[in-house]
């Protein structure tokens, strides 16, 4: 296609082959990884997560795991809240509080190196 031009991983890193730009008409996060909260630290292996309470209303205000430029989806289980954490000691920087999150609501992350930043999230 005009335009487009191939894709190389080199060294796990995935490099434009040439001088065009370049469309990605799907990304594949990997495999769905089920967590169970029962703590406000949560760990993370792999970009593609679902979270759900142990119990009750599981507040996450640190997130484990990741390297920088990393993305982060996150699908609720149900009685999950995200907690900005801006002024405290843990690593979310998030729009505001994503307070009772229902099943099926998600919130998308960046890993900025020391935090994971909210790019949008949904609200079913």
């Amino acid at each position: 296609m005009p335009g487009l031009q191939p894709l190389a991983a080199v060294l796990g890193q995935i490099e434009a082959v040439g001088d065009r730009r370049t469309e990605i008409p799907f990304l594949n996060i990997g495999n769905l990884n089920v967590i169970v909260a029962n703590s406000p630290v949560i760990t993370v292996t792999n970009s593609f997560v679902f979270l759900f309470s142990a119990g009750g209303t599981q507040q996450i205000n640190q997130i484990n795991g990741g390297q920088q430029g990393d993305l982060l989806v996150v699908v609720s289980g149900g009685n999950i809240s995200m907690r900005d954490t801006f002024a405290g000691a843990a690593n979310l920087r998030l729009a505001g509080h994503f307070n009772n999150m229902g099943f099926g609501d998600t919130i998308v992350l960046l890993n900025g190196g020391s935090t994971w930043v909210e790019l949008t999230r949904s609200n079913n």
